[in-house]
């Protein structure tokens, strides 16, 4: 059980790692596009995600979006670094 709660807190810890550079407003901007992606494409309400309302939360859905929410983070955060990119 601590292993569990251990992988779902590095994530939450690399996640925020991605965006440490960004200020807390754009930070939450950012998860906030996440966290909308991910509705979309799992068909869900924001309200189902579990970092969202605890109250529903499954230990087994907790680590599955947490992991989810991990890739669409660094997807979007490589995406973001390509924009920003300059050609010399």
């Amino acid at each position: 059980m601590k292993k569990k709660r251990k992988n779902n807190k590095n994530n939450n810890t690399n996640l925020i790692r991605l965006f440490e550079h960004h200020t807390p407003l754009n930070r939450q901007n950012f998860l906030n596009k996440i966290d909308k992606i991910l509705c979309v494409y799992l068909k869900l309400k924001q309200k189902d995600l579990p970092w969202l309302n605890p109250l529903n939360n499954r230990q087994k859905w907790l680590k599955l979006s947490s992991r989810l929410r991990l890739i669409v983070g660094k997807i979007e955060y490589e995406n973001d670094l390509q924009k920003n990119r300059t050609i010399h």
